[in-house]
């Protein structure tokens, strides 16, 4: 800042007199613009603060709109709730005593792929009527989908009303969340529990405990039970470990032979149709590259690769200081390795949203990362029929670019050429995103480096006799 000096020593407030304080007169004046120019500077953010929340604002009463606007048009299209069907039906027959699996649930004959803890807690729900059940689980979405995504802007050192908002907008229009919603999946409770256990602090008595819960449910949480034990946070994992195994327990004591069934072997099950195009783990795209037959062993060996990897990634991310990260390169490893990912088991490109407000990465990144993942995941109006193939008279409706790719009936085992490509780009985004994240490892830890050799570099300076200090560039030695 420049200041005229004319303009700052008035003379005329010296006068003529003698012994007048020219100095502290100067001091003052001065201090007066630096202090104008301050509130001047703290009006501009406020008002700053006040149009970022009235977009962020508007951007969520159009996402919620849109949604409204389309369950309007078509409600038994939109709402098929064939999900929340199993888990009741499921329920009940915890409920009466009879058995959990070995049979479909439901008017599409579904099975029940959850732990039998699982089963135990649907157990009251088949006393609520199915439309009470379904109202109860569609509106605790969007709040469990408003948990998530603070959690994940804690995690990643920033939770702006503005962007929370608008990240919760855009996250609303992700083809795994509205998959969620419509088929009356529990994947954003789930997500909501882990995010927010993860993002208490370290120092927190019983962090742990919700990782350990949501695994008992569902069996893809348990990623983060080694990811807390070799980023340091032992005690969090030893609780989450308890918890689940916990989870087992209760199981056994209340089902003891749907219990034997389920970890006899059960759960490696993928249920109906693993080679389905929806199924977007390492598991699924094998089985559509090769016989199904013959890719057991192949996704053994390739998704204990994966894992290894992913986990280091995620690993080095956390103890480099970047945790949201960390936790993503978590659950896309879970994702990857698991058996089945159906689509809507990826709402953990919700948290991936959170990394556009990491304050350390540079504008262009987290813009590109945040446009990725809209383009990649998002719902866009599309002219398609079920089975994928793109017919102009087909009604215009949102859906993900995933269902281009010929689909369902066996469709998918004879793919060729791009259709391989696109038909299970959820997987190859995955595998993508740990290669990228040992890239912004790398560069976290080359700029910690920086910072504390100029650090060193300023005190072994100033520690000289006679010399004087000056600020030290990272790399300079």
């Amino acid at each position: 800042m420049t200041t005229d000096v004319t303009a700052l020593l008035d003379w005329g407030e010296f006068g003529t007199t003698r012994g007048y304080d020219i100095e502290a007169v100067a001091r003052r004046r001065l201090t007066s613009l630096c202090g104008q120019r301050y509130v001047a500077c703290v009006q501009v953010g406020r008002r700053l603060v006040a149009s970022g929340l009235l977009v962020g604002l508007l951007l969520a009463v159009v996402a919620v709109t849109g949604w409204a606007v389309l369950i309007a048009a078509d409600p038994a299209h939109y709402l098929q709730q064939g999900d929340a069907v199993v888990y009741r039906d499921a329920g009940a027959a915890a409920l009466h005593g009879d058995p959990i699996y070995g049979t479909g649930f439901g008017a599409a004959r579904l099975p029940f792929t959850y732990p039998p803890f699982a089963a135990l807690l649907f157990a009251p729900v088949s006393l609520v009527p199915f439309g009470g059940w379904q109202v109860l689980l569609f509106a605790t979405g969007p709040v469990c989908l408003v948990l998530a995504v603070r959690g994940a802007l804690h995690l990643a050192g920033s939770v702006v009303p503005s962007v929370l908002l608008a990240t919760c907008a855009a996250a609303l229009w992700l083809e795994p969340v509205v998959a969620t919603l419509f088929f009356g999946q529990l994947n954003l409770v789930l997500l909501a529990v882990v995010m927010v256990d993860l993002s208490r602090s370290d120092s927190a008595r019983w962090k742990g405990i919700g990782i350990g819960i949501a695994a008992g449910i569902k069996l893809t949480p348990l990623v983060f039970v080694p990811y807390l034990w070799f980023s340091g946070r032992r005690r969090a994992a030893i609780i989450a470990a308890s918890v689940f195994s916990g989870t087992i327990a209760i199981g056994f004591g209340t089902f003891p032979t749907d219990s034997a069934k389920y970890w006899g072997g059960r759960f490696m099950q993928a249920g109906d149709a693993p080679d389905r195009l929806v199924n977007q783990s390492l598991n699924g795209a094998l089985r559509r590259l090769s016989s199904p037959s013959s890719s057991l062993l192949l996704w053994m060996c390739v998704a204990s690769v994966v894992a290894a990897l992913g986990l280091a990634v995620a690993v080095a991310a956390s103890r480099s200081g970047q945790e949201l990260l960390g936790v993503t390169a978590a659950a896309v490893t879970g994702l990857l390795i698991s058996p089945v990912s159906w689509t809507h088991h990826w709402v953990w490109v919700v948290p991936l949203l959170g990394l556009v407000a990491v304050p350390r990465w540079s504008i262009g990144l987290r813009a590109a990362l945040g446009s990725a993942i809209v383009i990649l995941f998002g719902w866009w109006p599309l002219r398609i029929r079920s089975d994928g193939v793109t017919d102009s008279t087909a009604p215009l409706r949102p859906s993900g670019w995933l269902r281009i790719a010929p689909h369902d009936l066996g469709r998918e085992l004879h793919w060729t050429g791009w259709q391989l490509v696109y038909g299970n780009y959820y997987v190859l985004s995955g595998l993508a995103f740990l290669i990228v994240g040992v890239f912004l490892v790398h560069r976290q830890v080359v700029l910690s480096r920086g910072r504390e050799e100029g650090a060193l570099g300023w005190r072994a300076r100033i520690r000289q006799p006679g010399a004087v200090a000056q600020p030290v560039r990272a790399g300079d030695s």
